[in-house]
């Protein structure tokens, strides 16, 4: 096989077919011969194997978690695995509770907000 590969259409055809599993068992072990002296094939040959698995990603339905459920198991967890009375929590200063509480309560809004536009979109 030449160095350029690539500039041969029946070649780059042939490494095509062979990813595919389109070539019957001969040319397949004659194709399988050739690469193994044309490391610009090889390469080649790579560089469609990762296309067609982008490709084949890109086509795959988009899977969209559903909310509901995610909330359940979230709960579920927490209650069911409360911190040990052990564990030593660091208490924040009196301030601080208060701004933690407040911006706890700005993202649940926002939050929630955010889900009611989605779901208003009927993206979610």
């Amino acid at each position: 096989m030449s160095p350029m590969f690539w500039r041969h259409p029946r070649r780059a055809a042939r490494l095509s077919a062979f990813l595919d599993g389109e070539l019957d068992e001969r040319q397949t072990s004659a194709l399988a011969e050739e690469l193994v002296f044309a490391p610009d094939a090889i390469s080649l040959l790579r560089a469609y194997r990762q296309l067609d698995k982008l490709t084949r990603s890109a086509l795959e339905p988009v899977r969209y978690p559903d909310s509901n459920e995610l909330c359940e198991q979230v709960l579920q967890r927490a209650l069911a695995d409360p911190l040990p009375e052990t564990v030593n929590r660091p208490s924040a200063p009196p301030g601080h509770r208060h701004i933690a509480l407040l911006a706890t309560l700005g993202l649940l809004i926002t939050a929630g907000i955010t889900l009611a536009g989605l779901r208003w979109r009927r993206l979610v």
